[in-house]
C-alpha cells in the first residue's frame, strides 16, 4: 500500500513539473523583446552593408534572367521587391523587423487562413 503512495506521488510531480514548465514557456513566448535604439553611425554601417547585399542580389538576379533560369517578368517582380524591402529597411532605420506579434498566425499565414 505504502509503494502505491510512493508512485502516485511521484507520478503526481512529474505530471505538475511538465505542466508547469509549458506554462512558464507558453507565458515566455508571448513577451517580445524592446527593439533596440540604434546609433546614427550603426544606421550607417548597416545602411552600407544592405545596400552592397542589394546590389549582389540585384547582380544575381539579372544573370538568372541572362541565362533562362527565370523570366524576365519574375525578375522584374523579385527585383521590384527588392527596392520596396530596401525602402522599407531605410525607413525603419535598418534594424530588422523581429520585435512584433504575430496576432495568433503564423508567419507565412495570410489573415483568415
Amino acid at each position: 500500500m505504502n509503494l502505491r503512495k510512493f508512485l502516485l506521488s511521484i507520478t503526481g510531480v512529474i505530471l505538475l513539473s511538465f505542466s508547469a514548465g509549458s506554462m512558464t514557456m507558453a507565458e515566455s513566448q508571448g513577451t517580445e523583446a524592446a527593439k533596440p535604439e540604434l546609433s546614427q553611425a550603426q544606421k550607417d554601417e548597416l545602411a552600407g552593408i544592405q545596400k552592397s547585399i542589394l546590389q549582389q542580389k540585384k547582380q544575381l538576379i539579372k544573370k538568372y534572367v541572362e541565362y533562362g533560369i527565370i523570366s524576365k517578368e519574375k525578375g522584374d517582380r523579385i527585383l521590384a521587391r527588392f527596392e520596396e524591402h530596401s525602402k522599407w529597411l531605410e525607413k525603419n532605420g535598418y534594424a530588422p523587423h523581429f520585435f512584433h506579434e504575430r496576432h495568433g498566425r503564423r508567419h507565412h499565414e495570410k489573415p483568415g487562413e
